[in-house]
C-alpha cells in the first residue's frame, strides 16, 4: 500500500477506482501523488493529497469514465475528450470544500506512457506505476523514474525537468518544505512560463498556494527566488502580474 495514504476513506476511494479499470486496460500513477508517495517511502513524512493524477494508455478511455460515473464520481468542472477530472466527496467540511473531495484526474498518454514522465515540470515529480500495483505491499519495486528523480527526492534537491505555467508557485510550496530552490537560470524559465497562464489556472494555484504556506514564507521565499512582484500581484488578484 503507498504508505502516505493515512486516511482510510481515501484508500477506499482509490480501491473503488482500480476497480472500475476496464479489463485488459492499463492505466499508471504518476505526478504529484506519486512523488508524495516516493517522498513518504524516503523521509517518512506526509504530504497533503487529496487528488490522483493518471496516464491512460489504451482505447478504452471511455469505458474507464463510465465505470467511474457508476460508481459515483462526478463532474469537477474539466471534460474534453483526451482529459476529464472526477471528484467523490469524502466529507462536509463547511470551511474548505476542496478538502471534502478525492479527486481523480485522467488523460489520455501514449502507449509508451514515459513520455508522460518526461513532462514533469520537475525531476521530482518523474515517477510512474502501474495504477494496479498500487495497494500491493511490494508497490516500491513497480515504481519508474526519470534518472535523477529518485536522488533529487532524496537528497531534497528541487530541478527544473519542464517549465510549466504554474511552476513558481509550485517551486515556492516545494521550498518550504525544505527543499532546494531551482537555479537562477531555472527560475527564469520557470517566470517566463507564466506568460501563458490562463487567469483560472492563476486562481487555483494561487489559492492552493495559500492553503499550504503561511503568508510570512510565501513572502519569505519568493524574496529569495526572486519572484517576489510577480507572486504578490497574483495575491492580489491583478490580471497583469508582471506590471
Amino acid at each position: 500500500m503507498l504508505g502516505f495514504i493515512s486516511d482510510k476513506r481515501i484508500e477506499n476511494i482509490v480501491r473503488e477506482a482500480i476497480a472500475c479499470l476496464p479489463k485488459g486496460s492499463r492505466a499508471y500513477l504518476v505526478g504529484g501523488t506519486m512523488r508524495n508517495a516516493v517522498y513518504f517511502k524516503i523521509h517518512g513524512e506526509h504530504l497533503p493529497q487529496r487528488d490522483f493524477d493518471i496516464a491512460y494508455t489504451t482505447p478504452d478511455f471511455g469505458r474507464f469514465k463510465k465505470n467511474l460515473v457508476r460508481e459515483g464520481f462526478v463532474s469537477a468542472g474539466l471534460e474534453r475528450d483526451d482529459h476529464f477530472v472526477l471528484k467523490k466527496r469524502i466529507g462536509w467540511d463547511e470551511k474548505n470544500d476542496l478538502e471534502n473531495f478525492v479527486f481523480v484526474e485522467v488523460s489520455k498518454a501514449p502507449s509508451h506512457f514515459r513520455k508522460r514522465m518526461l513532462k514533469a515540470d520537475f525531476t521530482v515529480g518523474g515517477f510512474s506505476i502501474p495504477f494496479r500495483k498500487v495497494l500491493n505491499d511490494d508497490w516500491f519495486r513497480w515504481v519508474s523514474a526519470l534518472p535523477s528523480s529518485l536522488d533529487d527526492i532524496r537528497r531534497k534537491r528541487l530541478r527544473l525537468n519542464s517549465p510549466r505555467e504554474r511552476s513558481v508557485f509550485r517551486a515556492i510550496r516545494f521550498v518550504s518544505i525544505g527543499f532546494s530552490p531551482p537555479n537562477k537560470e531555472e527560475i527564469g524559465r520557470m517566470v517566463e512560463a507564466m506568460r501563458t497562464i490562463e487567469s483560472d489556472v492563476l486562481k487555483r494555484n494561487v489559492e492552493k498556494l495559500q492553503r499550504l504556506v503561511p503568508a510570512a514564507n510565501i513572502r519569505k521565499i519568493a524574496r529569495m527566488m526572486g519572484v517576489s512582484k510577480i507572486v504578490e500581484n497574483a495575491i492580489r488578484g491583478r490580471s497583469d502580474i508582471f506590471s
